[in-house]
């Protein structure tokens, strides 16, 4: 954890002007930014840490937005009547990306 501490406090230190990767210094940054927040609107201090990591992996989850289902999880037609006997559940109803419902 001292290396994600002592990176955190790097971008801190830096959120008024990254020297390394250059964040917030051009107008696609400026537009995606905090445009209140001075005087970069992008990237904002970590604040004050214990600061955490995790490994992000990619992958494909298989659907955006899963399949369409109702509040009792059975699946919806295009016109959102229930499909009798049919249920979907987890991932394959509604994916992290995205609401089936």
């Amino acid at each position: 954890m001292v290396a994600v501490d002592r990176h955190g406090k790097r971008f801190g230190n830096e959120a008024l002007s990254d020297h390394e990767f250059g964040r917030g210094s051009t107008l696609y940054n400026h537009f995606r930014g905090d445009m209140e927040h001075k005087p970069n609107p992008n990237p904002a201090p970590a604040g004050k840490g214990p600061f955490y990591a995790a490994k992000i992996q990619m992958g494909d989850p298989g659907t955006f937005a899963g399949i369409g289902v109702n509040e009792r999880s059975e699946v919806t037609t295009e016109v959102g009547t229930a499909v009798p006997g049919l249920v979907a559940v987890g991932a394959a109803a509604v994916s992290v990306f995205g609401a089936g419902i």
